[in-house]
């Protein structure tokens, strides 16, 4: 028997030189129904930050990520705002 959609998981996701010029801007929560992620790579998109609704908030809603172990959002323009919200992160 072959196997079933609901039982594959989705555990890498790589978004690398993806986003539009005019979008630098990420919504963390666009990754919240990946609960099996461990690699998760936004490198070189130029990101600024996250979306609006976002702001106080940023990557902490990652934290959400129990299995993430990877995050690498290098090659991007981050403000202050987004790195201090890392520090909630707890990658394995």
């Amino acid at each position: 028997m072959g196997e079933s959609l609901g039982s594959r998981l989705i555990i890498s996701i790589t978004m690398i030189f993806l986003m539009p010029a005019k979008q630098r801007m990420v919504n963390a929560s666009l990754f919240l129904p990946f609960p099996e992620l461990i690699w998760l790579s936004l490198t070189g998109n130029q990101l600024l930050g996250c979306t609006e609704n976002q702001v106080d908030v940023g990557f902490e809603k990652l934290s959400a990520l129990t299995n993430l172990e990877v995050l690498d959002i290098s090659e991007n323009g981050f403000a202050n705002n987004v790195t201090s919200s890392l520090a909630h992160l707890c990658l394995r």
